[in-house]
């Protein structure tokens, strides 16, 4: 099939999964929106045949040089599910494209309020079914130093939502050891990426075919949080040190991903009045920095899916 038609019929096939969803057709938009967020994925159209896979240039962490290109790729979706079940429906598509074309699928999601969007490929069988699972692997953007089992592991977290319906279906995933040794379990899981085939670039960074990212109301994004020297790392798993306990991609790691969407919807017990003033920073404050602001180093090297209250107070015209 030529690529062009190919692109059609996975543009379709995301469009009428996220249409599966629906409560009603008078109450539910996804068909534009999620062919508008896969149409900013130029590296997921034209993915490269693997071996060999060429890295990307990575744009530089240090500095803000980056901040002043051309505006951003935001896709503005009407509500917080409307945005989870746009981000199911990519994964999904993504994922089916993925392993017809190279045979495999290596992805990375974040934890907190991204659970609860992943979840929405849960509720419809139809549509997760049609995911060839046991032909994809998957790992954490950031994750506790604790035992698996804990309340506070992002594994643990996600199992009753939608990750062990997902490993029932032969998915595998890359977790830390459980250990509460956070310098040990980073390195313990960059080897384990390696391990599993997550390919890596010349730069020795791990490069996903889709990265899905969480930010915080401080731009954090995974556990890299502002001010602090582990903006500029260029390993690809390192130790947070904001105290937090966890293991983290860097912001290097993040960028070097074929595809990344940093997703942002939604009010939770940590921004009770959601991140619009955050998205004003990441994506149009002229002032800041990966350092003052990680999230802003995803700017113009990630697709942004918010719901309509995180984009309330950004001035640009986004569709």
């Amino acid at each position: 099939m030529a690529r062009s038609a190919h692109r059609s019929v996975l543009v379709a096939m995301a469009c009428a999964a996220a249409s599966a969803f629906a409560p009603a057709a008078s109450a539910f938009a996804p068909p534009p929106t999620t062919a508008r967020l896969w149409s900013r994925l130029p590296r997921l159209r034209a993915a490269p045949a693997r071996p060999p896979r060429r890295p990307r240039a990575l744009p530089r962490i240090r500095g803000a040089s980056m901040l002043a290109q051309a505006a951003p790729s935001v896709i503005v979706a009407a509500d917080e599910a409307i945005a989870g079940i746009t981000l199911c429906a990519v994964l999904q598509a993504q994922a089916i494209q993925a392993c017809e074309e190279r045979g495999h699928f290596y992805f990375a999601i974040s934890g907190g309020s991204m659970l609860n969007m992943l979840s929405n490929l849960a509720v419809n069988p139809a549509m997760e079914t049609m995911v060839p699972w046991d032909a994809c692997t998957m790992a954490f953007v950031s994750h506790r130093a604790v035992p698996l089992d804990s309340d506070g592991a992002t594994f643990h977290k996600a199992k009753p939502k939608f990750l062990q319906s997902w490993i029932d279906a032969g998915l595998t995933v890359i977790t830390p050891t459980g250990s509460e040794d956070a310098a040990r379990e980073a390195d313990a899981y960059e080897a384990a990426l390696k391990a599993a085939g997550v390919p890596f670039t010349a730069d020795g960074l791990a490069q996903f075919d889709l990265a899905l990212i969480g930010v915080g109301t401080d731009g954090h994004v995974g556990s890299i949080y502002p001010n602090l020297p582990d903006v500029e790392s260029t390993r690809t798993i390192l130790p947070a040190t904001s105290g937090t306990g966890k293991i983290t991609m860097s912001l290097a790691a993040m960028q070097a991903a074929t595809t990344s969407v940093v997703a942002c919807a939604g009010k939770s017990a940590k921004a009770p009045l959601g991140k619009a003033e955050a998205m004003v920073r990441a994506l149009e404050a002229a002032g800041e920095t990966p350092r003052t602001f990680p999230a802003s180093a995803l700017r113009h090297s990630a697709t942004w899916l918010l719901c309509k209250d995180s984009a309330s107070l950004l001035q640009g015209q986004y569709e």
